[in-house]
């Protein structure tokens, strides 16, 4: 008897463990940026170097790391921002739709199995709901906006459920933004903006914003929006933290199992 009662105990036990919400080392997170054409060739200087540098760093990005740019448009599909991406040690693979000239023959390609993908004017490869499932479950995604005017219509699921977006319409602002100040502001600020002093954009991008993240998640979501001196909002960064593991079936199973053993139990010392 005290053998089968040892023996329930320690099923439940061990269940409990099991069953205890598990922390995962990745974390989700998003970078958003309004305009495309600083990863034009013309436009890709020391600057916007440093910025996609400490993007990668920030996601945590390595020798081997694999990397999907899902883009409609040569602003970012071309090769002087591929084989910088490259030179990072990043494995790149280029998901273009529409074709963009030297990137044709991969579409439609999955964000499962990257560990991270950057999204520009990606028009009908974007999926939404894979990009919520995706950075719900650990992964980093460069949101890249400015050629199209509907951009907060074509990102808003799988954007806006975190907390950010991008406005609706241009801005009409043509130039380079002051990203100085960036540098300073927290949380999120010192890793991407570190030695960063201005960002090039151009022909009316639209501005981020900041957006009411979805109420299931949005105890676990840290947002954070950016603006140059003159208050025009052009990218922000998310966080998504306390990403849980759910019970696995065998595990409910196994305190089943536990439970119904010290009922067992319970009934045999009360006959005996």
């Amino acid at each position: 008897m005290r053998t089968f009662q040892r023996c329930a105990l320690t099923i439940l036990a061990t269940a409990a463990t099991a069953l205890a919400p598990h922390r995962l080392e990745a974390q989700g997170k998003i970078v958003t940026y309004y305009d495309e054409w600083f990863t034009y060739p013309d436009y890709f200087n020391p600057n916007a170097q440093q910025f996609v540098s400490n993007v990668v760093d920030w996601f945590g990005l390595g020798s081997g790391s694999n990397v999907l740019v899902s883009s409609g448009t040569s602003l970012t599909l071309n090769s002087t921002f591929y084989n910088f991406l490259n030179s990072k040690g990043l494995n790149v693979t280029a998901d273009s739709i529409p074709p963009v000239v030297g990137y044709t023959g991969q579409q439609f390609i999955p964000y499962a199995g990257y560990d991270a993908v950057i999204v520009s004017n990606a028009g009908f490869s974007y999926d939404g709901q894979q990009a919520y499932d995706y950075v719900l479950g650990g992964g980093k995604m460069f949101y890249i906006g400015g050629t199209n005017g509907n951009d907060g219509d074509m990102y808003s699921w799988g954007l806006s459920s975190f907390g950010l977006s991008f406005g609706p319409g241009n801005n009409t602002i043509d130039g380079v933004v002051g990203t100085g100040v960036s540098s300073l502001t927290g949380p999120f600020g010192p890793a991407l903006f570190h030695d960063v002093n201005v960002l090039y954009y151009a022909l009316g991008p639209t501005p981020v914003i900041l957006t009411d993240p979805y109420e299931g998640i949005a105890s676990r979501v840290q947002t954070q929006l950016f603006m140059d001196g003159n208050g025009t909002q052009f990218a922000g960064a998310m966080e998504i933290s306390d990403l849980q593991t759910a019970p696995e079936p065998g595990t409910v199973v196994l305190v089943a199992s536990g439970l119904v053993a010290l009922v067992t139990v319970r009934r045999r010392l009360r006959v005996a």
